[in-house]
């Protein structure tokens, strides 16, 4: 795979027939009129996307400049057998393992929900550097590398780096570094602008699978993440990281994680997406034996009995954000995120500037200040007999966040509006609904208004 000319050709034979999301969307979904160009298209996406065998002839034809001979030296191809799955994120390709690799220990799986989950939380203001820890087939490092200076990827898993490094040709960047070792080790005494992490947080009987089983027990893998992570953050630096945790009985659900953060220097966002029975969460972290229902079912036998002699009945799946802030004051904000999407990352960086804004104004001055709705909120009301039994505020599209609004409430966030003092608004404003707007997002503080240093 390291051969950098053939690596280079098969850049120019998949960006000439335009293997883009665009462009599976289009032939996919049949969503445009064919173009020229589309029978090496469908070809492409056949062989690479969906892993299916197509006629060497037709293979010969969609990778061309690249000749099949080549493609089958650098392990892309077996004639027309594919070797590899190759995926459009956003403006890079990812190579990885094809999704029916399922018996290999060293498996680097192409991108995922969680993938995807990280990728939209993360932050994409420019920056000096970034670390990728746990960086699989590399797909958070290639879209880090668009907006940072240096990216340095870890992998404990040397196909992995193999991978990434690949990819990283394809795609034509050179501010890539790749490096082998287990958690933050390859970058012991570096700090970075902004780091992320999909590693392998899974709570597993099992320590085979590379990008799966952390080797430890329980959910101190992931405790072991966030904690370890905060020595790796230059000052105002963030950090966006995949963790599972055991939710014991009758304990909140974003319980655990709330005890890592001691004297980490971070104020913390931990996001809760889902929330999974045994059998659930078993199922759904060995699906790639599903080619397999022999595997499958002894697979799933042998997770669950484990959670049964550990007394696991439920388990947490999330997202920490950490932001480093030397104080003596750090915060933690936990939220219900069920699915963070596009523009998740942006109102999250909101959620940040509110948590600095109202730990920096007493009630006094929140009622001497003005706020505005955010541009991205949305009122639902419930109605029963033309009357209002029920509304809310909520987030349109990334984290989705709502909060219940009372008649007051709702009355107060449509009276918001820039050079419009709380006081003036008439009636008695509820300063907790307001610092609830505040806090989730829905009301921001007006842009002229002076924000204290909370430090």
């Amino acid at each position: 795979m390291d051969d950098t000319e053939g690596i280079r050709l098969l850049r120019e034979a998949l960006a000439r027939a335009d293997f883009t999301p665009g462009g599976l969307l289009r032939v996919i979904g049949r969503r445009e009129q064919a173009r020229e160009g589309d029978d090496a298209l469908a070809t492409l996406i056949e062989l690479l996307y969906l892993g299916a065998g197509v006629n060497e002839a037709d293979a010969r034809r969609a990778l061309a400049p690249l000749t099949l001979e080549r493609a089958e030296a650098m392990g892309v191809v077996d004639g027309g057998v594919p070797l590899v799955e190759v995926v459009p994120t956003g403006r890079v390709l990812v190579v990885s393992d094809p999704e029916r690799e399922t018996r290999r220990a060293d498996r680097v799986p192409g991108p995922g929900k969680a993938s995807r989950t990280l990728t939209a939380v993360t932050p994409r203001d420019r920056v000096g550097r970034a670390l990728d820890m746990g960086t699989g087939s590399g797909v958070q490092a290639l879209l880090l590398a668009e907006h940072v200076d240096e990216v340095v990827a870890t992998d404990v898993n040397p196909r992995a780096l193999e991978f990434t490094a690949f990819n990283a040709a394809l795609n034509g960047l050179t501010n890539v570094e790749v490096r082998e070792g287990s958690l933050f080790e390859p970058v012991e005494g570096e700090q970075f602008d902004l780091v992320v992490s999909n590693p392998p947080y899974v709570v597993s009987p099992d320590t085979e699978v590379l990008f799966r089983d952390g080797g430890l027990p329980g959910d101190s893998f992931s405790e072991a993440v966030v904690r370890q992570a905060p020595a790796l953050l230059h000052e105002g630096g963030f950090a966006q990281l995949m963790v599972s945790w055991v939710i014991a009985t009758e304990e909140p659900v974003i319980g655990p994680p709330t005890g890592w953060f001691a004297g980490s220097g971070c104020d913390a966002i931990a996001l809760h997406t889902t929330s999974s029975a045994p059998l659930e969460y078993a199922t759904s972290w060995n699906s790639r034996l599903r080619f397999d229902p022999g595997a499958y079912g002894v697979a799933l036998e042998r997770w669950v009995a484990h959670y049964a002699r550990e007394g696991i009945e439920r388990i947490g799946s999330g997202v920490v954000i950490l932001r480093r802030r030397t104080a003596v004051d750090n915060w933690l904000l936990p939220l219900a995120a069920p699915e963070p999407e596009h523009g998740a990352a942006a109102q999250l960086q909101r959620l940040f500037a509110a948590q600095d804004y109202l730990r920096a104004n007493d009630d006094d001055a929140l009622l001497e200040a003005s706020f505005r709705p955010a541009d991205d909120h949305v009122v639902e009301l419930a109605l029963r007999s033309g009357a209002v039994v029920a509304a809310q505020a909520s987030l349109t599209g990334g984290l989705a966040l709502s909060v219940p609004l009372d008649e007051a409430a709702a009355e107060l966030l449509g009276k918001l509006g820039p050079g419009r003092a709380l006081r003036d608004l008439g009636g008695e404003p509820e300063i907790p609904a307001i610092r609830r707007l505040v806090e989730l997002g829905v009301a921001v503080p007006d842009p002229d208004a002076a924000i204290m240093d909370p430090r």
